[in-house]
């Protein structure tokens, strides 16, 4: 019985051992970060849920998120924001307008809008490629870095330093949970609780 019982506890210390030599899932390293950004700017349309936060020399808070993308088409909804009600910013390239209540404001870009609700001018154009954990092809790069599995973890783009993380799989993407940035005395930070997908 003795014999028996040391054979099943030193099967079961291998067995342990080499479980613990495994590699964690989803940690394989990127065949190509070129190919990733293109397959994931093919991504445009989406629901996310979420929560931003934000801070300024004025002003600084939370909200919940609701973002809807459709192509060049979204529509985000932030609920709880200064302890009010509910507001919503619509937009495209051509045009932005953020209701609030019975208010409505309109602007040529959403840096002009976000400067004004929370005193972090933010652009939702550069968000819709920051939230998918690639840099806005449009914009200047002054530095990047990449975790060992060859996903984007630091990046200063336009003036804004960003760091990514929590990468999660959801669908067939491969997409950051936290996104935190800062530029000066600016910051912000977007914490993705889930993805939806057409």
């Amino acid at each position: 019985m003795a014999v028996i019982r040391r054979a099943f506890v030193t099967a079961l210390l291998i067995g342990l051992a080499a479980c613990s030599n495994l590699p964690p899932q989803n940690k394989q390293p990127l065949p190509d970060w070129q190919l990733h950004q293109q397959q994931l700017q093919t991504l445009q349309q989406w629901h996310l849920n979420g929560k931003l936060a934000f801070r300024s020399p004025a002003e600084s808070g939370s909200a919940s998120l609701r973002w809807q993308q459709q192509q060049q088409q979204y529509q985000m909804r932030l609920s709880g924001i200064f302890g009010i009600g509910t507001t919503y910013i619509e937009g495209n390239d051509q045009q932005v307008t953020l209701r609030q209540g019975d208010e409505q404001l309109v602007a040529a870009n959403s840096q002009q809008l976000t400067g004004d609700l929370l005193g972090v001018p933010l652009s939702v154009e550069d968000l819709t490629y920051w939230a998918r954990g690639i840099p806005t092809p449009s914009g200047t790069i002054t530095a990047q870095s990449h975790d060992p599995q060859g996903l984007l973890s630091q990046l200063e783009q336009d003036g804004w330093q960003l760091a990514f993380s929590r990468y999660r799989q959801s669908g067939q993407w491969l997409l950051p949970g936290k996104i935190d940035g800062q530029k000066g005395e600016l910051s912000f930070k977007l914490v993705i609780k889930r993805w939806e997908f057409e």
